[in-house]
């Protein structure tokens, strides 16, 4: 999902404390993105894994549906 439509979906979502500009500004979203960290500054850190056998079979077998998310 892009950061455009991430911040529109926090925008219209039920939970007003997220549409902040704090949380929804596409420049806010792109670079936390980029650099790993959490949208809601909960301290969670999140990286790139290599793709390889040790993910669930559905992925395996359907890799094709998740390519936007694998290396």
């Amino acid at each position: 999902m892009s950061h455009e439509k991430i911040s529109l979906k926090l925008k219209t979502f039920a939970h007003i404390e997220f549409s902040d500009n704090k949380f929804s500004s596409e420049e806010t979203i792109k670079d936390k993105i980029d650099r790993g960290i959490d949208l809601f500054n909960r301290g969670h850190k999140y990286q790139k894994v290599k793709f390889d056998n040790s993910f669930p079979k559905f992925i395996l077998e359907n890799k094709e549906k998740f390519q936007k998310w694998i290396i």
